[in-house]
């Protein structure tokens, strides 16, 4: 997606999601490891000096900067409101994506179809719901 110029931010937002849902689905024994500890929980090890250091994911980081830059460009652009956090912002898309895959790795018996459908109902209801204000 790094290569996708999508200018649209909300639909750079929606295609994220998607992809993040569909590696989740893809990998599911890769996408349960990577989020059973949170990054900074594990020690890492330097394999040049084997001295101990942050667990820092560069491509984590990555990862989060794509749909973080597509939610500051929402709000700048008047399409989320302006008054949205954009780090809770982005963090609340990545809990509704990241709920979605869950769900969907829970073997219930939802055809592609379904899927579809249960992937666009959140993540829509979310970006739409962005243009509110938010609650205090």
């Amino acid at each position: 997606l790094a290569e996708d110029e999508i200018d649209d931010p909300v639909e750079r937002l929606r295609r994220l999601s998607s992809s993040y849902i569909d590696l989740a689905l893809a990998e599911p024994e890769v996408f349960r490891l990577m989020f059973l500890y949170r990054p900074g929980a594990i020690a890492a090890v330097d394999h040049d000096s084997g001295d101990r250091v942050d667990n820092e994911l560069e491509l984590a980081s990555l990862a989060f900067e794509f749909p973080y830059s597509a939610v500051v460009q929402a709000i700048e652009e008047g399409v989320f409101h302006p008054g949205r956090d954009p780090l809770l912002t982005a963090m609340a898309l990545w809990t509704a994506s990241h709920g979605t895959a869950v769900v969907l790795l829970l073997g219930m018996d939802i055809d592609s179809a379904g899927r579809l459908a249960l992937e666009r109902t959140v993540i829509d209801s979310i970006l739409t719901g962005l243009a509110a204000p938010p609650t205090e």
